[in-house]
């Protein structure tokens, strides 16, 4: 088979959308959605989308409506270190089948094709830009169950690109490589780098378990910013079993995160520039650590389960306090389908709050200062060439102003 084959899409069969199942007939016939009940798998009889039928056709985003799905995947090779680059095309017939291991289903090897091309270009570590903890081997492409090394050659071939094709989806992987092996990774430090960015951002670094279940002993662990002052989230925001691997399966972006909507309700500050020293990533102990915050999980008079345990990073230390049930919410939503759904949600609040941060406040002894306007993503800047006065000379604002640093 030469050339890059094109196969029509599994998804639609070629027509270019799909006729779907209305997302109404999961809740039934009725207007009124309370909970998490499920519906009979009868259509909503005055739904806005099928009109009552139950069916509904969308355009199909597999092959964007073209009703064609290239069978080719790219994988490319970029060390950063180097500059050097190298790629491969992954067509019927350039990667031999192989059994998968244990036997059963087979499918085509990638991990030798991106070790190629990782010599290539001297690359001695890698990671998939897209999924950073994807496994270094690339995608696994598995073949149908129909594909057998008997078969003719195109017969081989067709299955082949059918497999490859279903795979395209992210139908480029780019991999940066570095010259040397990366070390492992330092969990600890990690946590310690986050901790001071903490510190200079003004921002408090929140690690949390959570029970999954009501007295359940399964905790999930996640790690947060948040606004000093912002009530705890209805919701948990990681899944980790424990606090290292929390830290493992968080980047800065996935802690960072919401950030803007947890802080909508939290207290807004006026700060004021200080000279200071620049923090320093402090060491932390991550056994110790996990070990207290699981502790605060039980209420030490009672020995009853709580809601969870939170350690907040805020001034240079650890504050730590459990998690306490304070009653339940009710939020009514209008559905696509013209449905009123009741969500109803848990809410929780710390057991003891940290006390407030030390912020800088307009007090300054600084004969120039620099002073910001606005609180969006560029403020605008201007130099104040006189003495700023210390805070007990100015009158307090009438409304609280945006949290923003100067």
């Amino acid at each position: 088979m030469t050339g890059v084959p094109v196969v029509v899409c599994r998804a639609c069969d070629g027509l270019t959308f799909t006729v779907d199942t209305c997302v109404c007939t999961y809740d039934g016939d009725r207007l009124f959605v309370e909970g998490d009940r499920p519906g009979d798998g009868t259509a909503y009889r005055d739904c806005q989308l099928c009109q009552g039928v139950g069916r509904v056709a969308r355009p199909c985003r597999p092959c964007g409506q073209t009703g064609r799905r290239r069978a080719q995947l790219v994988l490319t090779m970029a060390n950063v270190d180097t500059g050097a680059v190298a790629s491969a095309n992954v067509v019927p017939g350039v990667v031999e089948p192989a059994p998968w291991p244990g036997g059963g289903d087979w499918h085509l090897p990638l991990a030798p094709l991106v070790r190629e091309l990782a010599a290539a270009v001297g690359a001695g570590s890698w990671r998939d830009v897209r999924m950073p903890n994807r496994s270094p081997d690339g995608p696994v492409v598995f073949l149908p169950r129909r594909w057998k090394p008997g078969l003719p050659e195109p017969t081989r071939r067709a299955l082949e690109a059918a497999a490859i094709a279903a795979e395209s989806g992210w139908p480029w992987y780019l991999l940066l490589g570095r010259t040397a092996v990366d070390p492992p990774r330092d969990l600890a430090a990690d946590l310690g780098r986050w901790c001071r960015l903490a510190d200079l951002l003004y921002l408090d670094l929140v690690v949390e378990a959570r029970r999954r279940h009501s007295h359940a002993d399964d905790l999930s662990w996640s790690i947060r910013y948040e606004i000093p002052g912002g009530a705890v989230p209805a919701e948990a925001h990681g899944w980790a079993d424990d606090l290292p691997g929390a830290i493992a399966a968080t980047t800065l972006h996935d802690a960072m995160y919401g950030l803007i909507e947890r802080g909508r309700a939290a207290p807004a500050h006026y700060l004021a520039g200080r000279d200071r020293e620049c923090p320093q990533a402090p060491s932390v102990d991550l056994d110790q650590l996990e070990r207290r915050i699981v502790a605060d999980c039980t209420d030490v008079a009672t020995g009853a389960a709580t809601a969870g345990a939170q350690a907040v990073w805020r001034d240079g230390r650890w504050w730590h306090t459990s998690l306490r049930t304070a009653g339940t919410t009710e939020t009514f939503v209008e559905r696509s389908t013209g449905q009123i759904a009741c969500r109803q949600a848990v809410v929780l609040r710390r057991g003891w709050q940290p006390p407030a941060p030390d912020h800088p406040s307009g007090t300054s002894t600084a004969a120039t200062a620099t002073r910001t306007v606005g609180c969006g993503p560029a403020p605008a800047r201007w130099p104040v060439d006189l003495p700023i006065r210390t805070a007990s000379s100015v009158p307090a604002p009438a409304a609280a102003r945006p949290r923003c640093a100067a």
